[in-house]
């Protein structure tokens, strides 16, 4: 296998998107005062005002204009406005076009934005969805805002070639929180979803985890079977271990059919080692790793790292979820 180079045809599309993950505010909470001829309360937590739709689109404004700048400064201060899944996406794509001698753009202006905001609990970050069209590009875009202990961060993005299935809304037009534990009536919370993705990802499925829980398609079956057609292509002169797990936070949303639209992360390992002592060298045609190895050849050991984001839409019956989009980026390959 002198001098092979593998051929993973990466199905997820690293369409350039300022989004990312975040990290959850410490609870508000405010102690009832005691009456002088009763025993101390236990203190009732003081929910905040909702944000108002006019506040959601200050925040996103805000969001993809300094994204943009960033974007525009080849990533300088986008820490300032991502966090999380949205960073290390957008780092990686930066990086790419660093090593691409490619300046980046700003971002496209986002059209037909539309606004779903839980309404406030007394615990966990304040957080909400703006799904929106990029002006010239195809398909939709979604970005997960919450509000951090470093204020309001992009922490996940993902992009559909469809529609989102419709989000549910009270008559006073709040959108529905689901917990990343909570059934519900679903076959599948949102937290052990993203596993169940993460787990069926790194055994390439041979333990048949897909079936019943997660539907077919480019980001599940079609990826594992570009998976195992990689490491068929090593010729067993080299070893393939791909290890996938989750990012922390899950945030999901109630959909009118009973359903429920999630949005997760995942973080890719992918170790390759030689198998056998007369193995040919290997190197890679996939064009971001080209690109972070300036096309070299490994005689030993290499490793890829990645991380993607993902928007999946669980039903209420018995039927499987399904994943309706995702981004994909490289960000970093280190070998001898």
């Amino acid at each position: 296998m002198s001098g092979t180079r593998i051929r993973l045809a990466l199905l997820l599309l690293p369409v350039m998107i300022a989004v990312g993950c975040g990290t959850a505010t410490k609870d508000e909470t405010t102690p009832r005062p005691a009456s002088r001829s009763s025993p101390q309360q236990p203190p009732t937590p003081s929910i905040p005002a909702t944000l108002t739709q006019a506040e959601a689109a200050d925040v996103f404004a805000r969001y993809q204009a300094t994204a943009s700048a960033s974007f525009a400064a080849a990533g300088r201060g986008l820490q300032a406005t991502e966090t999380g899944v949205a960073l290390q996406l957008d780092r990686g794509w930066l990086d790419l076009a660093r090593l691409r001698g490619q300046r980046p753009e700003r971002l496209p202006r986002a059209m037909d934005v539309q606004y779903y905001i839980p309404r406030r609990q007394s615990f966990g970050p304040e957080w909400f969805v703006a799904a929106y069209r990029k002006d010239g590009q195809a398909g939709h875009a979604q970005v997960v805002l919450a509000n951090t202990d470093h204020g309001w961060r992009a922490v996940i993005g993902t992009w559909t070639r469809r529609p989102l299935p419709t989000i549910a809304t009270a008559p006073d037009g709040r959108a529905t929180a689901v917990g990343p534990d909570s059934m519900a009536g679903l076959r599948i919370s949102p937290r052990r979803l993203a596993e169940v993705h993460a787990s069926l990802l790194s055994s390439f499925d041979r333990r048949g985890q897909q079936s019943g829980v997660l539907a077919d398609g480019t980001y599940t079956s079609s990826y594992v079977a570009a998976l195992r057609a990689d490491a068929e292509t090593l010729e067993r002169e080299w070893a393939m271990r791909l290890r996938v797990r989750p990012f922390p936070a899950v945030y999901a949303l109630s959909t009118t059919d009973g359903g429920v639209v999630a949005w997760y992360g995942l973080m890719e390992q992918q170790d390759y080692h030689v198998a056998m002592p007369q193995a040919g060298r290997m190197g890679f045609t996939r064009a971001a790793e080209r690109a972070f190895t300036k096309g070299a050849f490994f005689s030993r050991h290499v490793t890829v790292t990645a991380v993607s984001a993902f928007a999946a839409a669980i039903p209420r019956s018995a039927a499987p979820a399904r994943v309706l989009g995702g981004l994909y980026a490289v960000t970093g390959v280190r070998g001898k």
